[in-house]
């Protein structure tokens, strides 16, 4: 067994290194003809693999849902409309804010409360007396995927 692995990292030691010294013995006008073939073979493969289009289907079941949402989220509106106020924030990011805490917000004492449950406050780390930014901790996945 310890003979395989010797021997597998032996090989790939010998392939990189001779991987290495072909490239080292190109020349620069060779790597250059060869990137724009790469950069031509990826617009090729953009042009080739388009996004998937939607079919009447999915266009009549997003009509539904967006109706479903209107419905349940207009007794909210009047609370819906002090998160549009915000730069960024459209509506659709209002309404997932609206849905993920609520429209009371009377558990958040302070902005920065709202902002550190939702993932956006930017933290401090404390090492040997001094104290650094750190990330942010990850934010919930719905608040995310709607900004």
């Amino acid at each position: 067994m310890i003979a395989a692995v010797a021997f597998g990292l032996a090989y790939l030691t010998l392939t990189r290194v001779l991987s290495w010294l072909a490239l080292r013995a190109r020349s620069d006008a060779a790597k250059d003809v060869e990137i724009l073939v790469l950069r031509h073979e990826v617009a090729v493969l953009r042009r080739t693999n388009s996004r998937p289009t939607l079919t009447w289907l999915d266009s009549v079941s997003i009509d539904r849902l967006d109706n479903e949402v209107d419905r349940v989220i207009r007794p909210f509106s009047s609370p819906l409309q002090r998160p549009i106020t915000i730069p960024g924030v459209g509506r659709r990011t209002a309404e997932v804010i609206i849905a993920e805490t609520g429209a009371d917000m009377r558990r958040f004492p302070t902005a920065g409360h709202l902002a550190s449950w939702a993932g956006y406050a930017r933290a401090t780390t404390s090492r040997a007396g001094n104290a650094a930014p750190a990330e942010p901790a990850r934010a919930t996945p719905r608040v995310c995927q709607a900004s």
